[in-house]
């Protein structure tokens, strides 16, 4: 009778040992399908933080070529301001000339 009890106890045993290692099994490969996922988010996460960059770069140099831009808007208006200033003064002058030549052809 303990020889039966003893191989009961055993046959117990074997099934607990074979769920426990069935479990084993599907806890690991529960484990290596968690950490593969992990791997591809932290690639899909750098190319993300790559992307960042790159576009903090981009707002960078537009706000660069903004400034510069915004340069060459006032360089330009002050010489389109100065040219206004040249154009009255050969206007005045031009008119200064044709009063002269007028007043030189009265007085021959």
């Amino acid at each position: 009778k303990e020889y039966s009890n003893f191989q009961h106890t055993s046959s117990i045993a074997t099934a607990n040992a074979s769920k426990a290692e069935s479990t084993l099994q599907t806890v690991t490969q529960q484990l290596q399908k968690t950490e593969t996922e992990n791997r591809q988010l932290h690639q899909v996460i750098n190319q993300l933080r790559s992307v960042r960059m790159a576009s903090k770069g981009e707002s960078v140099s537009l706000l660069v070529e903004r400034g510069e831009l915004r340069a060459q808007n006032t360089s330009q208006a002050a010489e389109i301001e100065r040219l206004e200033k040249k154009l009255v003064t050969n206007a005045s002058n031009t008119e200064l000339i044709t009063k002269l030549r007028a007043d030189l052809s009265s007085a021959m």
